[in-house]
């Protein structure tokens, strides 16, 4: 995810020049707080949705994942993050939240299938059979991910290299990213195109999350130095606020990505 302020290089400098200012330490506390928040209320809402739909016979789960309501509950994160990805930045902090929580509270339900693996039943353990996510692969995908978001991030919160350009390319590659699997989606389940139906072409593309993931969070903990300066020099708390609030959503939708193209890698070795 990107937003529309000025990635001006001088703003990099100065903000790696004072590093241990103790407002920007305070500043990033907030967005990590914010992003880990985010992340155990997915992971709490995923695991309750899948304990009540994976229930042999559950017409929760025969709704969410067994009716057209499907797409619905697959899109509804991606809809949020076009829609307020950007404008979060520049909502009261309130409203900017308000998203945050409903975005996180969507991917859960979004992302409860892989919480199958804890619910004993027949229809949750056939699901994990056919996916692969078996707790230790979830386990080894967050652990993972969680280790690369935090070099990258530091990587980008000390480097004094501009990295704009790596997160214009790795923006891109996303985008590349998105496409070809909407595109794997379409042509595999619908037409029932072999090469589209996982395999390398999945491997392919989870490699190219992977990377641009990781560059987008190197990018955004760096642009979020500048937001951070930006705002205290204009003497708006609400405005800072906002900005961490918009740095959380940011840097979870990255964390989510590297997580879930870990995951299917991993889970393909299975």
């Amino acid at each position: 995810m990107s937003n529309n302020f000025d990635n001006d290089p001088i703003s990099y400098r100065r903000a790696g020049d004072v590093a241990v200012d103790a407002g920007l330490r305070t500043f990033f506390r907030s967005v990590y707080n914010y992003m880990i928040a985010g992340l155990a209320l997915t992971g709490i809402v995923g695991y309750g949705v899948a304990y009540f739909a994976f229930q042999d016979g559950s017409a929760l789960g025969a709704l969410l994942f067994g009716s057209p309501f499907r797409w619905v509950v697959m899109l509804a994160p991606l809809g949020v993050a076009l829609i307020f990805g950007g404008r979060i930045y520049t909502m009261r902090p309130a409203s900017a939240q308000m998203v945050f929580w409903a975005f996180a509270t969507l991917m859960g339900v979004s992302l409860s299938y892989i919480m199958a693996f804890a619910v004993s039943s027949v229809g949750a353990q056939q699901l994990v059979n056919a996916t692969g996510y078996t707790g230790p692969t979830v386990l080894k995908a967050f652990l993972s991910a969680a280790l690369g978001f935090g070099v990258l991030s530091i990587m980008g919160y000390t480097t004094k290299r501009d990295l704009s350009g790596i997160g214009a390319i790795a923006f891109a590659g996303l985008i590349a990213a998105i496409i070809a699997s909407l595109t794997q989606m379409v042509l595999g389940a619908v037409f029932n195109i072999g090469f589209f139906q996982g395999g390398a072409f999945d491997i392919i593309i989870s490699l190219v999350i992977i990377a641009a993931s990781l560059g987008l969070i190197a990018f955004t903990t760096q642009n979020l130095k500048g937001l951070y300066y930006h705002a205290r020099q204009s003497g708006d708390d609400d405005l800072a606020q906002s900005y961490a609030i918009g740095g959380a959503l940011s840097l979870y939708i990255n964390f989510i990505n590297l997580f879930l193209a870990l995951l299917r890698i991993f889970s393909a070795r299975n």
